[in-house]
Formats: structure tokens, C-alpha cells, sequence
């Protein structure tokens, strides 16, 4: 996927986003309907390696839709995705109950367990693991994640996806690396890739933000927009 860039040089060129240098300017449209809006993509998931193990097997095709939107945008946030050990973590029941209707919708019934347990301090959390190896695989081809957060970002899949599996997507992140007040909505990450792709797909929602440091910020009348477009 390329966008417009002027450059430093005043020059005009189509890079790809992890071309893109700090001070260059990006062409992109306010509107909402820059995004794909065709028929609902399928990921095929035959061509992933699969692992010879007594776990449930995943071997399906999954629908780029906002169920998936919103599991990715969790998994970049409070989630891990390492070979036999995707889980994704939250000390908020409603995010879970949102997160596991999503993973079945997207997944199934069968590929999942999620368990609660508290926290050395007593704070009660829930975990939601992933109990198939193919599909760890398939979560760490499709986002490009392996462990924490420096390695996390908005993947091109979702980038070039129907605003509203983006908006499903920044939903996710937001619940779980994001805070929402009256005045202000906030996302904290040390990816800066994944500050620089949320930052270029609120705007293309129309939503204007600023970065500083490893905390992305949305006020004022854009705030609105935002609640409004991501808060679903």
C-alpha cells in the first residue's frame, strides 16, 4: 500500500509507510471511504506451516471483518503471539467478554481457553489463550508480531481493509492501551511503527491526533469524531 508523500526536497513521491521519514508530508484524504470498501476479504490459512502436535488443528479461511479487526487491535495491545503461546491479557471482564466473542466469530469455539487468576498484588485478571500452534502461526504471519509491544503494529492487512474493520481495529487497541475521558483520548506505546500507522489511519478517518513522545493524543472537536468512529 503507497501513499503521496512530499518529501524534505519538495519532492512527490509514492513510498510505501515503512518508507516514510520523519518531515515528510502525506497526501491522504479526510474523508471516510479511503479504504478498501469491496466484497469481505478471506485470509487463506493452507499455506501456513502446520505443526505436528495433539493440539486443535486450525486449517480455515477467515474474513477480514470487524470480529478480526478487533481481536488484531487487542492482540497489538495487551496481547503476546510467540510460537505455541499467543494470549492476550486484561484485568477488565468486559473487554474480555468482547475479545473472546470476537476470537470465536473469527475463529471458532475450539482454538481457546481463557482462566482467571489474580495477580501477586490481588488484582483480578483473566487470560484468553490460544490452544492451536497453526493458528499462533497464522497471527504472527498476518500482524508481523513476535512478543511484546516494541514489535507490534498495524498490520497492512487491516490498513487496507474497510474503515470499519480499521475503526473495529483501533476499538481494540484502545481497550487496551488506551484511556478516554470527556476532554481527551490518549494511546500509549513504545512501537513508534504502531503509533505512525494509528496516527496515519485516524487520519484518514478524518481524525486529526499528535504524537509526543510514546503517547499518541486526540482533543476537540476530533475527539468526537473519534468516539463516535472507533468507540463502538
Amino acid at each position: 500500500h503507497r501513499f503521496r508523500v512530499l518529501t524534505k526536497n519538495f519532492k512527490v513521491e509514492w513510498r510505501r509507510l515503512n518508507n516514510i521519514s520523519e518531515g515528510d508530508l502525506v497526501a491522504i484524504d479526510n474523508r471516510v471511504g479511503l479504504f478498501y470498501e469491496g466484497p469481505t476479504q478471506e485470509v487463506g490459512t493452507r499455506a501456513y506451516e502446520s505443526y505436528q502436535t495433539t493440539h486443535y488443528p486450525f486449517n480455515r479461511k477467515v474474513k477480514v471483518d470487524p470480529n478480526l479487526g478487533y481481536v488484531l487491535g487487542c492482540m497489538a495491545s495487551d496481547g503476546y503471539v510467540g510460537k505455541y503461546k499467543a494470549q492476550f491479557i486484561a484485568s477488565d471482564p468486559e473487554i474480555m467478554r468482547r475479545m473472546e466473542t470476537a476470537w470465536v466469530k473469527s475463529f471458532g469455539k475450539n482454538l481457546h481457553s481463557v482462566v482467571e487468576s489474580k495477580t501477586p498484588a490481588g488484582t483480578r485478571i483473566w487470560r484468553l489463550f490460544c490452544l492451536s500452534p497453526e493458528l499462533d502461526d497464522f497471527l504472527s504471519s498476518i500482524t508481523g508480531m513476535r512478543g511484546y509491544a516494541k514489535g507490534k503494529y498495524l498490520p497492512d492487512l487491516i490498513l487496507q481493509a474497510p474503515a470499519k474493520v480499521v475503526c473495529a481495529y483501533l476499538a481494540g487497541v484502545f481497550d487496551g492501551d488506551g484511556t478516554t475521558s470527556s476532554e481527551v483520548a490518549r494511546l500509549d506505546s513504545i512501537s513508534r511503527e504502531q503509533l505512525k500507522r494509528v496516527q496515519l489511519a485516524l487520519k484518514a478517518l478524518g481524525i486529526k491526533s499528535y504524537t509526543k513522545g510514546a503517547r499518541l493524543t486526540v482533543t476537540g472537536e476530533h475527539l468526537l469524531r473519534f468516539k463516535k468512529l472507533v468507540r463502538l
